[in-house]
């Protein structure tokens, strides 16, 4: 299911202006196994907070991040296109990853939960 301009507050986000594609992935039992959200041309500094948020709810439920490469800062995020911040966790059965990438139109935050729970 694909969804598109959905408004930051039907997220519960107060920042970050509006979820440019939200799209929910189902297994064939109908249960939900992926979520994928997207928000674009985001200045640094909205960037920089959608991301530590969405960062920080995973810390609180799992920990500190075992791989994390970049300054989610919004100096680091604005100071050219490509610049890269990134916090992922693999496990057997789950996937959580939040990327902030610079791009000539914005910053874009992509956080991914994926689970790869057996066919019931």
């Amino acid at each position: 299911m694909r969804c598109a301009n959905v408004s930051a507050a039907a997220l519960g986000a107060s920042a970050g202006g509006p979820v440019n594609e939200l799209i929910f992935a189902f297994n064939p039992a109908g249960r939900l196994i992926s979520v994928d959200v997207l928000r674009a041309g985001l200045s640094p500094a909205d960037a920089a907070a959608v991301f530590t948020k969405q960062t920080g709810a995973l810390r609180a439920a799992l920990g500190t991040a075992p791989v994390q490469v970049g300054d989610p800062s919004p100096g680091y995020l604005g100071s050219g296109r490509s610049r890269t911040v990134l916090a992922s966790y693999r496990y057997a059965d789950y996937l959580a990853s939040v990327t902030a990438m610079a791009m000539p139109s914005g910053v874009s935050v992509r956080a991914q939960y994926q689970s790869a729970t057996h066919v019931q």
